[in-house]
């Protein structure tokens, strides 16, 4: 489409197609707009309709209703007005990484790099992982070692699906600084 103005022919900026994904924080509800904060930058709106999917992999019935402020979403759609209009709301599991400061029974209790403390709720369902051990299992853990858990947070407790881990390696010689 060309426009005419003073005689000359500009070309009409293009309508893009493409699908577009938004990553953030749930930080509002309202009715079906999702406030969703990415980092430093701006807020957005996630606008949903009937059409929109919502899921998770923990729930196959997700809806509108199960997202909560606080959430972090994974959101694809297209843009409209300033505002992505979603056919997809992915639920991202909580997760949490820190130093093993403590074990007890199935539970980790970590401090995470902001020097809180989190417990770390493992069930015979959830899975370990570690680069050097394929078939990885609690008792491999130990009081030190650095872990990646993704569960569902209740309060200062995740409860964990999968707990990735490793051993910090010792410092020695003249990096050792602060050991």
């Amino acid at each position: 489409m060309l426009l005419a103005s003073a005689g000359v022919a500009v070309a009409a900026p293009a309508q893009v197609d493409r699908p577009s994904v938004v990553i953030g924080e749930v930080k509002s509800i309202s009715g079906t707009t999702l406030t969703i904060a990415r980092g430093q930058g701006p807020q957005l709106q996630v606008l949903t309709d009937a059409q929109t999917k919502f899921v998770s992999k923990d729930n196959a019935n997700l809806t509108l209703t199960d997202i909560q402020v606080g959430d972090a979403i994974t959101a694809r759609g297209q843009w409209q007005n300033g505002q992505l209009l979603a056919k997809h709301v992915l639920l991202m599991p909580d997760r949490a990484g820190g130093m093993v400061t403590s074990i007890t029974g199935m539970t980790l209790a970590i401090t995470k790099l902001d020097g809180s403390a989190l417990s770390v709720a493992t069930t015979s369902s959830t899975k370990f992982v570690t680069k050097d051990n394929p078939n990885a299992q609690f008792a491999d853990i130990k009081v030190g070692d650095v872990i990646e858990a993704v569960g569902t947070l209740n309060g200062s407790t995740l409860t964990a699906t999968r707990v990735s881990f490793r051993t910090p390696v010792e410092k020695t010689g003249p990096f050792a600084i602060g050991k």
